[in-house]
C-alpha cells in the first residue's frame, strides 16, 4: 500500500530538457519511488568545441543541481515527518498475517451502563453504552473522548460518525473528539446514516418509517415493511451503492423481529416485492447482501454499484474472489456448488455445503449438516473435499489473511433431544489444511468482531477486548 502520491523530480544536466510524461521512453526508475528522466545520455545542440573540458561539462549542473537536491531533501524529510498510515481494513476485513495467536492488549468495560455496540470511525473505535459514547484507541483501549447521551444508536462509513440519543435529535459526530459537528432534529427519530448531503432516518411513531432528507427538507418517506423474520442482530443502517439498507432490529431497545428493507436512494423504492421479498444482511461493515428467493445483491462500501449474486451466496461472509468468473450457486442437490460463468458450465455441482461461510485461497468453506452438523472445505476449482470437522458448526464474522480463516465456531454434541451446540469460540483455520492455528477462549456468546488489519477487536454484552495480530 502506498503511503502517498508518486512524485517525480527531472535531474538537470545531460545537455537538454527531458519528457515529463511518466510513459516517455528511456525513463529509469530511481531508488526511493523518485523517478529518474533520461537514463542515458542526450546529445547537446550548442556550437560548443565537441571536445570541452571536465569543468565545461560539469557548468550546467552548478546551478541546478543545489535546487535539485534541495527538493529531493524536503520531500524524504517530509515522508519521514509524516505520521504513518495506519493499516486499512477492506469491507472484506482483511487481515496482514492471521497466523500466530494474537496478543491481548486491552481490556473495557464500561463504569457504569451496559454495552450496546461497537464500530470503528475514523481510526477510533466507539463504544455505545446505555449511558452515552466513549472513544477508544483501537491499539491500546485508552480512551480519547466521551459524551453523555441517553441510549445511543451510530452508525458509520468509517469515516463519518451519525448518532441518534434517545428523543428527536441527530448529532453528526467527529470521531476523533466526540465533537458535535451538526444537530438535526427529527421527530421520533431511531437510527440514522449519511451520504453526503443527505440524511436517512428511520423513525417510530407506531409504526416504522425510512426517511431522505436533503437541506432539512424530507425527499421521500416509506413505511418499513411488517416485520417477518426472526432476526435479532442488527440495529443497522447504510447507504452503499445507491442503496439504503436496514437490518433493524432492537426497536424500543428491546430484541424483537427485523424490518429489513432495500431500498433505492434516489426513490425510496423497494428492491424486492410483495410477492417476492427481499432478505438483507449485513455480512461485515461495510458488506451487505440483498436477496429474495431467485436473485440477489452484494453491496460493498468502496463499490460505486452493487455485484450480483445468487442467493446461495448471501450467508458468505468472506469472500477473496468476489469479482471472480466463479458464481456461487445452488446446485441440484440443494447444496451450494460453484458456477463457471465465463464457459456457462458447473465446474462441480454436487456435495457441496449446505451454507457457504468464506472463499480464499482456492477454498470453500462451509457448513453442513448430513449426518452431524460439520465444518468443511472443497477446492473451488475442482469440488474436492480438502478436510472435515466434524460435530463443530461454524458461523461468521469471518477475517482472514491470504490462507488462514478466522470464524466463530462450536462444538456440537448429539444428544437424546438432538444437538447441543456449545459456547462460542473465535478459531483461525489453515483454509487448505483446516489446521487450527489458535482459538480464543470461550465466550458467553456469539461475538461482534472488528479490525481496522492490525488490532482484532472482539465484543461481548460484557466487555471488549483489544488484541495485537501477527
Amino acid at each position: 500500500m502506498r503511503s502517498g502520491q508518486e512524485q517525480e523530480f527531472p535531474v538537470a544536466g545531460d545537455g537538454g530538457a527531458h519528457p515529463s510524461s511518466s510513459g516517455a521512453p528511456g525513463s529509469a526508475r530511481a531508488p526511493g519511488g523518485l523517478t529518474r528522466r533520461g537514463a542515458g545520455p542526450v546529445p547537446g545542440t550548442g556550437t560548443a568545441p565537441a571536445h570541452r573540458s571536465r569543468a565545461g561539462r560539469a557548468a550546467p549542473w552548478r546551478g541546478a543541481l543545489p535546487w535539485a537536491s534541495a527538493a529531493v531533501v524536503l520531500v524524504l524529510l517530509g515522508v519521514l515527518a509524516a505520521p504513518a498510515r495506519a493499516p486499512e481494513a477492506s469491507p472484506w476485513e482483511r487481515l496482514a498475517d492471521a497466523t500466530a495467536p494474537p496478543e491481548q492488549v486491552w481490556t473495557y468495560r464500561p463504569e457504569e451502563g451496559g454495552l450496546r455496540s461497537a464500530l470503528l470511525a475514523g481510526g477510533k473505535l466507539v463504544v455505545s453504552t446505555t449511558h452515552g459514547l466513549v472513544g477508544l484507541d483501537p491499539a491500546s483501549g485508552a480512551q480519547r473522548w466521551s459524551h453523555a447521551l441517553a441510549w445511543p444508536r451510530c452508525t458509520s462509513d468509517g469515516e463519518a460518525l451519525v448518532c441518534v440519543p434517545r428523543g428527536s435529535t441527530v448529532l453528526d459526530l467527529d470521531p476523533a473528539t466526540g465533537a458535535t459537528v451538526a444537530e438535526q432534529t427529527v421527530a421520533d427519530a431511531q437510527l440514522a446514516a449519511r451520504q453526503g448531503e443527505d440524511l436517512y432516518v428511520i423513525t417510530d411513531d407506531g409504526s416504522l418509517e425510512l426517511h431522505r432528507l436533503t437541506a432539512e427538507e424530507q425527499v421521500w418517506s416509506t413505511r418499513l415493511a411488517e416485520p417477518t423474520l426472526a432476526i435479532t442482530h442488527g440495529t443497522q443502517l447504510a447507504v452503499i451503492a445507491g442503496t439504503v439498507l436496514t437490518d433493524w432490529s432492537s426497536v424500543a431497545d428491546q430484541p424483537t423481529y427485523a424490518a429489513a428493507a432495500a431500498l433505492d436512494a434516489e426513490t425510496g423504492e423497494s428492491v424486492g416485492s410483495a410477492d417476492d421479498p427481499v432478505l438483507v444482511h449485513q455480512v461485515a461493515p461495510g458488506v451487505w447482501t440483498a436477496t429474495t428467493t431467485t436473485t440477489g445483491s452484494r453491496y460493498l462500501r468502496e463499490e460505486e454499484s452493487p455485484v450480483p449474486i445468487d442467493p446461495a451466496a448471501r450467508s458468505v461472509g468472506y469472500d477473496e474472489d468476489w469479482q471472480g468468473t466463479d458464481d456461487l450457486r445452488t446446485g441440484p442437490d440443494g447444496n451450494v456448488a460453484v458456477f463457471d460463468t465465463t464457459s456457462d458450465s458447473w465446474r462441480w455441482q454436487t456435495d457441496g455445503p449446505g451454507i457457504a461461510l468464506a472463499r480464499l485461497d482456492g477454498v470453500l468453506v462451509g457448513l453442513g449438516f448430513e449426518p452431524v452438523p460439520h465444518l468443511q472445505a472443497q477446492d473451488t476449482a475442482t469440488g474436492e473435499l480438502l478436510w472435515q470437522h466434524e460435530h463443530t458448526t461454524g458461523e461468521c464474522p469471518c477475517l482472514a489473511d491470504e490462507r488462514t480463516l478466522v470464524l466463530v465456531t462450536s462444538s456440537v454434541t448429539a444428544g437424546e433431544q438432538g444437538f447441543t451446540v456449545g459456547l462460542p469460540r473465535l478459531t483461525a483455520l489453515d483454509a487448505r489444511t483446516g489446521a487450527v492455528l489458535w482459538q480464543l477462549d470461550e465466550l458467553t456468546s456469539t461475538p461482534q468482531v472488528l479490525t481496522d488489519g492490525e488490532h482484532l477487536i472482539v465484543i461481548t454484552p460484557q466487555s471488549i477486548t483489544g488484541f495485537r495480530l501477527g
